[in-house]
């Protein structure tokens, strides 16, 4: 009876330990505006942010935003401060010289960078 136990801990230590690195991979990443320090356009749905320890994070919109992959695009979060991460529905406005300003909501905030912004 003992060796059924142990094999059946076994069996459920190595499910969970097999799951962890899926799950944590699944949850956002915390992007703090004061470590914050800049930030590129992919494409019009997804920007790379660089903290003070360069480690990046790729934020991605729900819907394309106008202005973010000009040159010249500003973003701007009022809410988004000190230590609070950025999180999903935070809005930020996207704007850039001669051109209105759109809104963008955040979709999703992940640590490292898309397969497309490698290089």
């Amino acid at each position: 009876m003992k060796n059924k136990n142990r094999v059946l801990v076994s069996i459920l230590t190595g499910s969970t330990m097999l799951a962890t690195p899926v799950l944590a991979e699944a949850q956002p990443a915390c992007l703090q505006h004061s470590r914050a320090q800049s930030w590129r356009a992919v494409d019009e749905k997804t920007i790379v942010y660089k903290d003070r320890l360069n480690k990046s994070y790729t934020v991605t919109f729900r819907d394309q935003c106008r202005n973010l992959t000009r040159g010249d695009a500003v973003l701007v979060n009022r809410h988004w401060s000190g230590l609070r991460c950025l999180s999903r529905g935070d809005a930020f406005r996207v704007g850039a010289h001669g051109m209105a300003a759109s809104t963008c909501r955040v979709e999703s905030v992940h640590g490292g960078v898309p397969d497309s912004a490698a290089g």
